[in-house]
This record gives structure tokens, C-alpha cells and sequence, in this order.
């Protein structure tokens, strides 16, 4: 649409040419591809992968061991013998002349007959009590700098009854070994002995009978995570922060995602991703705590608080029997790692490592393992009341790791001694202070200042371009006025070319020159820094400029 300026039909018909002359140009700036950037912004280029090794430096400080605690008490009568229906018995088979009367093998036949006939000779005597308890590791991250924590509910939320049948049998264990051992000491002190064949069968009975009336009662659960705390002077040792469970699905066959609750804060994060553009092919990451190298005999106790990273493809995503989507993996992953991260080529948790395969034989099978996706944990997480998002610890962390690869050492230790004050001793932390001054010890730290004088002037040098290709050309010729199309706001209209000016005794920035033409939008505080004292009325028509580098009326430049 054209705009008329005055009555005369004859400055409709300038700026009309003057319009049509722009036309050409902007024509000519479109065959460059500079003007269709404006005119349509291209879109985002995806995110770019990013470096493995990356994905593990800035997850580990949030990716922790779940610890699950589980005592109870174990109560079952004691085993009498019913030494009236026995010594009967024995009376018997001595008279009949079917039996010697010695005591060594009275006392092998007593054992024959306790072992064939339990019900008939065993009776159940006084109760006894003994304290069941064992723990279960897992792994977990956390989303909320508050303490919220995702894991798996068989780490952290399994059901009553499947921790209770794992009391007895520790109970039963036992309450076994304390019979054998007093049936060492009793053969011991008589003088008499047993064949390891006898031993064994009424230790069996033994078992059969405790097995058959154990009860478990006083239930306890406790779960925590597990941090390294790292002291000055002292080994790095593992610190428990105590958590309740929040929200919690069922394990396995369920949805297996459970979330705990510390009461911690200025803890580190990770970021929960998107699972649905997964594709098989896809490369995936898993973090965590897998029991066979985190406890292995031949690895340190310091050790244990370092997580395992290891790398796979998503092969396939399955839909389970409880009717929602999981995501196969081969990335190596066994026990311990459940309800550990798993992580996309950038970064994002898109799920837990949850189960494995097993063959009939009961064994393993490598490379066929799932995945809990981001979609499903979302719920859970919506129910806690967690917060997710990046905490300043994880902004400043990964601040810190930029810093370091960019071999400004002195810059990154400033920042992980300013992580250290808000959350005093994490192990990583710690690390990354100690390499940070051993590098600037060494002479390699780099420089303290962020905005060195060289990254000034680069910065000015760019500022001044974006400026130049950012204003929209202004074509001024004898007798033609250039009028800014309707509806526009002054603050999308052009500034005269910027000159950027360096500090004093430094170099000149770079001017663009006439082949990169001024044509892009700018914002208003863009366009008011790059005028220098702008007129107060414009020099063509006299009205008010109002602080604008051009006139509103008549669309001249302040000059």
C-alpha cells in the first residue's frame, strides 16, 4: 500500500519510484539470501549432539545411589524334641535286639528318626526372635534443587509382602546357622559326632520346620541417597540423605517409578527430556550404580561413590503387559542400575533403566534391556509437587566445565569455590578445585577477565555489523523522500550506519562496506545507541522528533 504526502499527485508518483527503485535493490539483497532471512527467519537448527564425555561430566553430580534399608523381626518357636514318643521308640527297637544300646548310636538313631519322622518327634517349644535386615542399592537422579529424586518403585517403593519374604529368608538363615553352630558345640562337649550326612539332613529338618512357622513383624523401611562427601585431609567417604517416597508406581509388572523426597537443598539437577522422538537407532546413555562394578572386591571403597556411564542404541520401543510403552536398549545395564538415568544424544533424561532379560536357565542376557520412558515418569512426577528445573548448583557446574575446556582454569575454580560455599564438600566439586589450581600452580590457568580486550573488540566489530545489516535501506536521492509503509512501528524503522569507535589505544572495529547493505529490522534501543545527539526537529518538515533518529511525519533522517 502507498501513502500520499501532501496534495500533489506528483509526490505520490516520486515516492512511488522511489519505491520502485528500493524494489530493485532489496531484489538484488534477496539473490545474496540476506533479505529472505528477515523476510521469513529461517528455523532453528536442531540442538547438535553433544560430546559423550560432556553428557557424563555435567550429569554426575546429580545422578545418585538409592540405599533401601529393611529390618524386621523374625519370631518362630523353638525346636523341642519329644523325648517321650523318641526314648519310647528306642526302648523298642533295644528290646527287639533291632538296635545297640551305645550311645553313639543311639544318638545316630535318634537323628534317623527326627529327620523321617519330624511331626511325630518334633514339637514346637518357647518362642525365639531374631533381627532380620538387609539393604538393596539402586540408582536415582534428582530434578528438583529441593530434593526430589526419580528412581524405580522396586528400588525405593517395592510391595510388603516381597520385602518380608526376603526378611524370612534371612531370618531362616539365620536362625539355621545359630542351630548348626550350637550343634557343633553340643556334639563337641559330649564327645559324640555326627556324619556329615546326618549333620546335613537335620539341618535340613531344622530349616523346614523354622521355614514353616517364622513370622515377620515390625516391618522398617528407610530409604536415602547417596552422596560422596569429600573432607580436606579425610578419604571421600558416602554421606545418607534420609528421603520418604512421594509418589510411587508399582514395580515391575507396573509402572515402575517411584519418587523420593530429601530434605536437602542448592542440590544439583538434571533435565527431564522428551522420549517420543526416539527412534530405533538412536544413541542412549545410562548413568549409575551397577552392583558389579560399584561393589567389586577389587575396586577401591573411594570408588563407590563414582558412577558407571555406558553407551547403547535404542533397539526398539515395546509395549509391556501393563499396557504402556517402554524402550528397549543394549546399552549394558544389570543390577543396580535400576532407576538410573538414561540419556539422549543431548543430554536430556528420556527414561530409567528398569529390567533385563533373563534366559530359562535363569542367566542374564546382555544387550536386551528396558527402559521406564520421560513420558511415564512426567506423571509421577506431576504427582510429588516437585518443581523440575535447572538449579543454579547445575548452571554454575556446567559454567564451571565450559570454563575448563576453554583452559580458563582460574576463571572455573572461581566458579566451583562459589559452588563449594553454596553446598559445602560435593566430591565433584572438590575434584574440579583441586585440578583448577593444580592447572594454575602449573602456570596454565589463563586469564581471570571473562570480556578479555581481543573478545572486546570482537564483540564491538560484530555489534557494528548486525547494526549495518540491520537497518532497512534509506534511498536518498534529489527530490525523493522514502516513506515508511503503513501500520509499522517507529521502533522496525532504519538508523543511519552505525560506526563503531574502539577503546582508546586499541584497533579500529570493521566497518562493513556497501556490499552489506543495511537492510534488516532493528529494535528501538538498537536504533537510539547507534545515533549520536539526534536533532530535536526534523530539517525537512519541522516537526518534533521526540528523541527518534527519523521524522514520523515525513520518514526524513535526523540530521
Amino acid at each position: 500500500m502507498e501513502r500520499t504526502v501532501g496534495s500533489g499527485g506528483g509526490v505520490a508518483r516520486t515516492v512511488a519510484r522511489g519505491r520502485r527503485r528500493g524494489a530493485r535493490v532489496l531484489l538484488a539483497l534477496a539473490s545474496m539470501g540476506v533479505f529472505v532471512a528477515v523476510a521469513s527467519p529461517a528455523k532453528a537448527a536442531p540442538d547438535a549432539p553433544l560430546d559423550p564425555k560432556r553428557i557424563f561430566a555435567q550429569s554426575e553430580p546429580a545422578t545418585v545411589m538409592i540405599l533401601a534399608s529393611f529390618s524386621a523381626d523374625t519370631v518362630v518357636p523353638s525346636l523341642q524334641v519329644n523325648t517321650q514318643a523318641l526314648q519310647s521308640e528306642l526302648t523298642n527297637e533295644v528290646q527287639s535286639g533291632q538296635l545297640a544300646s551305645d550311645p553313639q548310636t543311639l544318638l545316630n538313631r535318634s537323628i534317623e528318626l527326627i529327620v523321617e519322622h519330624p511331626d511325630a518327634f518334633i514339637v514346637a517349644g518357647a518362642p525365639r526372635q531374631a533381627k532380620a535386615e538387609f539393604q538393596a542399592t539402586g540408582s536415582g537422579f534428582i530434578i528438583d534443587e529441593t530434593g526430589y529424586v526419580v528412581t524405580n518403585a522396586h528400588v525405593a517403593a517395592p510391595h510388603d509382602d516381597e520385602i518380608k519374604q526376603q526378611l524370612a529368608q534371612v531370618g531362616l538363615k539365620s536362625l539355621v546357622e545359630e542351630d548348626a553352630k550350637s550343634m557343633q558345640q553340643e556334639m563337641a562337649t559330649s564327645g559324640l559326632s555326627l556324619s556329615d550326612d546326618l549333620a546335613q539332613k537335620l539341618l535340613q529338618a531344622d530349616q523346614t520346620f523354622i521355614a514353616q512357622h517364622l513370622q515377620v513383624s515390625n516391618l522398617q523401611k528407610k530409604f536415602s541417597a547417596v552422596l560422596g562427601a569429600n573432607i580436606p585431609g579425610v578419604t571421600t567417604t558416602m554421606a545418607e540423605i534420609p528421603g520418604d517416597v512421594v509418589a510411587a508406581g508399582d514395580p515391575i509388572p507396573g509402572r515402575d517409578v517411584a519418587i523420593l523426597k530429601l530434605e536437602q537443598k542448592n542440590l544439583p539437577t538434571l533435565a527431564l527430556g522428551d522420549d517420543a522422538p526416539l527412534r530405533p537407532g538412536d544413541r542412549l546413555y545410562v548413568l549409575g550404580y551397577p552392583g558389579a562394578a560399584t561393589f567389586h572386591p577389587l575396586i577401591s571403597k573411594e570408588s563407590i561413590t563414582e558412577p558407571s556411564f555406558t553407551a547403547g542404541t535404542m533397539s526398539a520401543r515395546k509395549v509391556s503387559t501393563g499396557g504402556f510403552e517402554v524402550l528397549q536398549t543394549d546399552a549394558a545395564v544389570t543390577h543396580g542400575n535400576s532407576g538410573g538415568p538414561v540419556f539422549d544424544e543431548h543430554g536430556k533424561v528420556v527414561g530409567i533403566a528398569t529390567f533385563g532379560s533373563i534366559s530359562q536357565g535363569n542367566t542374564e542376557l546382555a544387550g536386551f534391556n528396558f527402559i521406564m520412558p520421560a513420558t511415564l515418569i512426567k506423571q509421577f512426577v506431576d504427582r510429588s509437587g516437585a518443581h523440575p528445573k535447572e538449579s543454579l548448583f547445575s548452571t554454575l557446574y556446567a559454567k564451571g566445565l565450559d570454563q575448563e575446556s576453554s583452559g580458563k582454569a582460574k576463571l572455573a575454580l572461581a566458579t566451583f569455590t562459589q559452588i563449594n560455599q553454596m553446598a559445602p564438600g560435593h566430591p565433584y566439586v572438590q575434584q574440579h578445585i583441586a585440578s583448577d589450581q593444580s592447572l594454575i600452580a602449573s602456570g596454565k590457568g589463563g586469564s581471570t577477565d571473562s570480556s578479555s580486550k581481543t573478545g572486546l573488540y570482537a564483540a564491538i566489530a560484530a555489534a557494528a555489523a548486525l547494526l549495518v545489516i540491520g537497518a532497512v535501506l534509506i534511498m536518498r536521492r534529489k527530490g525523493t523522500k522514502v516513506v515508511p509503509a503503513t501500520g509499522l512501528e517507529p521502533a522496525t524503522y532504519s538508523a543511519p550506519m552505525p560506526t563503531a569507535l574502539p577503546p582508546s589505544g586499541g584497533p579500529t572495529a570493521a566497518v562493513p562496506t556497501a556490499t552489506q547493505p543495511p537492510i534488516a529490522q532493528m529494535t528501538e534501543a538498537a536504533t537510539a545507541t547507534s545515533v549520536a545527539s539526534p536533532a530535536a526537529f526534523c530539517g525537512g518538515c519541522g516537526s518534533s522528533l521526540d528523541g527518534l533518529p527519523f521524522c514520523r511525519k515525513c520518514g526524513r533522517p535526523a540530521t
